[in-house]
């Protein structure tokens, strides 16, 4: 399976994943992680045990348990979904996903499930294999320009020296940078989406950050930008991985609206073993 955003390691991107079924110590690992709270962890030790091997475009691969490891941790979030997502098809051979959502029209609820109706299997289910996927050029970090500019007081030993941010580089966020980022936001979740972003930042205005610099003023940055701009970024985010956008047809009114597919919860239902 072609990933939407490879995974970069030791000097190699790999743009291929063979799937597999988790063993039950793999389900066990990710469920440990779900109990101490970390939902990124969790899907982290999941994905580890979904992958049989990963591969570049010209055929090296990994299968080795300690590098798959390694490569799950720099794997973009976006990518690791569907490792997860499809983990889960191949450990109950069923890709349909449940939901149910309020009509706007009228109010009514509708369920999209699987029902049998006077002796007919009725399917009105999602399907993972029918979402279609959208991919990145390549793996490399990308640029971001604000619209709105902003300005980042730093106080040196010399005094104040303000930075005006007009353009980031950014690694697409990895499961570490997520489970970092999730970590370090713990007394303030609000704010975990920043955390994350700044782990993932890799320059501002064309000059490569330090660490340092993303501890101390990489949340800030994303704290100041302008809603727009953050909205902007989240479109970016959005724009690759699974497209999980579908159409709904409410079964009372016939009225009809959009609406995302929720497939981190169909990879979760496989930790509850549903």
């Amino acid at each position: 399976m072609l990933l939407p955003i490879p995974i970069r390691l030791d000097g190699k991107v790999y743009d291929v994943v063979d799937i597999k079924q988790p063993t039950a110590r793999d389900v066990a690992n990710a469920r440990m992680e779900v109990d101490r709270g970390d939902a990124h962890l969790a899907m982290m030790e999941w994905a580890i045990g979904c992958v049989r091997e990963i591969q570049t475009l010209t055929g090296e691969a990994i299968s080795e348990l300690k590098d798959i490891r390694r490569a799950m941790r720099v794997c973009p979030y976006q990518s690791a979904i569907i490792i997860s997502a499809y983990g889960r098809v191949e450990m109950t051979k069923d890709d349909g996903i449940e939901s149910s959502s309020k009509c706007p029209k009228c109010g009514r609820k509708n369920i999209f499930s699987q029902r049998d109706i006077d002796g007919e299997i009725v399917d009105r289910r999602d399907h993972l294999k029918s979402l279609g996927v959208i991919y990145v050029q390549n793996a490399e970090p990308f640029d971001f320009p604000l619209e709105y500019p902003i300005t980042i007081i730093r106080e040196t030993k010399d005094g104040r020296d303000d930075l005006e941010v007009q353009s980031i580089t950014m690694n697409w966020p990895t499961l570490a940078d997520c489970s970092k980022g999730y970590a370090s936001a713990k007394a303030e979740p609000a704010f975990a989406e920043n955390y994350t972003y700044a782990n993932a930042l890799v320059s501002v205005n064309g000059e490569e950050v330090s660490a340092s610099f993303k501890a101390t003023y990489g949340r800030l940055i994303f704290d100041k930008m302008l809603a727009s701009d953050v909205m902007r970024l989240s479109d970016k985010m959005l724009s690759v991985g699974i497209e999980s956008n579908v159409t709904r047809v409410c079964e009372h009114c016939g009225d009809s609206w959009d609406e995302q597919v929720n497939v981190m919860g169909f990879f979760a239902s496989g930790l509850r073993g549903k």
